[in-house]
């Protein structure tokens, strides 16, 4: 068997790992309860002073077998100052460094707010489009002459059936994700307020659905069940 990393594979990456495991919960479990501890007893002036008093703790009484740490790794590494950090600027950080970081945090949970709501759009774009697609193949126009009614000829209509049933489902198991308004003739969704005036399908889309529901309610006398 061939020994050895393959092209352009880390063979070190495991060791790596393990090494960055290590050092993490050795911040979590030693240095950070040791920084609260100096909260108020110390004086740190500065990001830098404050990474080299962590790089002094962490280092002391280090099990032989795991590397010591500088200062400028806990500074430069993202994942090691993002623990560090919050105990830095809760305790140390001057005004104006817990203003900047309040502000890279916001713009943080905005990018990922806006990616949420863009996936969000996304999806709902792709369901109205699979509805407007399923209702257009049995019977409904996206801009008919005059409304049409339920399909004729009893193929079509036991398709138009299997599909309104398959709607019907998917909007009540939706736990009110989704809405039908019988009045306005429209679906809706809950998951947000961007709905176009007409819902999520033009009206000539949802009207066939609605009289479906319509019809089956006063055949079942009066329950959607």
């Amino acid at each position: 068997m061939p020994r050895g990393a393959k092209k352009g594979e880390n063979r070190f990456s495991e060791a790596q790992t393990k090494k960055q495991s290590f050092r993490i919960k050795r911040i979590k479990t030693h240095v950070i309860p040791r920084l609260k501890a100096l909260s108020g007893k110390v004086s740190i002036n500065g990001q830098t002073p404050f990474c080299k008093l962590c790089a002094d703790i962490f280092n002391e009484d280090l099990p032989v077998n795991e590397a010591r740490i500088g200062y400028r790794t806990l500074e430069q590494n993202a994942k090691y100052w993002e623990i560090l950090g919050a105990t830095y600027y809760t305790y140390w950080g001057t005004d104006a460094e817990v203003s900047a970081h309040r502000k890279r945090v916001m713009g943080a949970l905005t990018t990922i707010e806006a990616n949420k709501l863009k996936e969000e759009n996304k999806r709902l774009s792709q369901e109205n489009e699979a509805l407007r697609a399923a209702l257009r193949a049995h019977g409904a126009e996206e801009k008919p002459q005059s409304l049409p009614s339920t399909p004729s000829g009893s193929d079509k209509t036991a398709d138009f059936d299997r599909v309104c049933r398959a709607l019907k489902t998917v909007i009540d198991a939706s736990e009110e994700i989704f809405e039908v308004n019988e009045d306005e003739l429209k679906i809706t969704s809950n998951l947000t307020d961007l709905n176009p005036n007409e819902g999520l399908v033009p009206k000539a889309l949802a009207k066939p659905f609605i009289r479906w529901l319509q019809e089956r309610r006063e055949k079942m006398g009066g329950t959607d069940e």
